[in-house]
């Protein structure tokens, strides 16, 4: 499997949190849920990054995020690395659950501020 590099940058003042797989370039966002945004890269058909609004209120309580659809290919890349790095996805009756990965991300946001 091949290394991807990630970067974090967490914006305090929106409580937002962004993660780009790779180097920055192009790419569509696709809005999973009020609280989850995933970009790809339409191109190459590759993940770009995800966006999390609201992450601290998510992480410090371990809230599920609920996505109400999605298809087959992107059920795959949630589910894949590295995506599946810093969230967790789990089917319901409809759609599915997300849960953040919350040491995952906390070491991210750690080594991020230099840690």
């Amino acid at each position: 499997m091949t290394s991807v590099h990630i970067s974090v940058d967490y914006d305090s003042e929106g409580d937002i949190l962004y993660i780009t797989f790779g180097k920055p370039r192009a790419a569509t966002g696709y809005e999973l849920s009020d609280q989850l945004l995933l970009r790809l890269d339409t191109k190459t058909d590759t993940v770009a990054g995800i966006t999390i609004f609201n992450f601290a209120y998510h992480t410090q309580a371990e809230r599920e995020i609920e996505i109400p659809d999605v298809d087959s290919h992107m059920l795959n890349i949630l589910t894949s690395a590295p995506v599946n790095q810093f969230v967790t996805v789990q089917p319901r009756k409809a759609g599915l659950t997300a849960h953040l990965r919350r040491q995952s991300l906390q070491e991210a946001v750690f080594a991020m501020s230099g840690g």
